[in-house]
């Protein structure tokens, strides 16, 4: 459910086009990471919400996007001075979906054991499946934008490419939603 936004940037054509776009972007999102990491998208029974946001509950500048749950509802915040701004060049509205429905469904499938997870393989694995790299956009990032935080992403995306190449996808799936100490990945 997309909730409907009246906010700073509600004028802002782009805003327009992410909610006219929105149902077919959550369908791709939901292919792709059920082609990536074979986990069907989480039934209708659950409810996720899908807000735009002008300040709050998303840390860093407001940077893109958080997923988070509340009782039986899954929400995911995205900000709206991101989507006005095109996430300042660095990704797409497509990419950022993606990613925190990535955040949403292993939540959905593994509950306490995916949040307990270590932050670098959860943000890898959801950076990983959107297409997300900063390898070639550190340069076009805000200069505030440069430490913090979005360094912590490239560091992420680094070590998870080397948990796949020891690993595997199934079996870094498998860590992810299993209780502790039931799969144990290669160092």
């Amino acid at each position: 459910m997309l909730k409907s936004y009246n906010g700073a940037f509600s004028a802002n054509p782009k805003i327009g086009k992410f909610y006219r776009s929105f149902l077919t972007d959550v369908e791709k999102a939901e292919r792709k990471i059920y082609r990536k990491l074979g986990i069907r998208p989480i039934p209708d029974s659950r409810v996720v919400e899908f807000e735009l946001v002008d300040k709050g509950g998303i840390p860093m500048i407001e940077a893109t996007g958080l997923a988070k749950t509340n009782g039986d509802v899954m929400q995911i915040e995205l900000s709206a001075r991101a989507v006005a701004n095109n996430f300042w060049g660095l990704t797409s509205t497509q990419k950022v979906l993606t990613h925190e429905i990535v955040h949403i469904d292993m939540m959905y499938y593994g509950g306490e054991n995916y949040q307990n997870k270590p932050r670098w393989m959860k943000e890898g694995v959801a950076l990983w499946v959107a297409g997300q790299t900063f390898d070639n956009d550190y340069h076009k990032m805000p200069v505030e934008m440069r430490n913090g935080r979005w360094m912590s992403y490239v560091e992420s995306i680094t070590m998870f490419e080397e948990a796949l190449k020891k690993n595997g996808i199934a079996n870094i799936v498998q860590y992810l939603i299993s209780p502790p100490d039931t799969v144990v990945l290669v160092q």
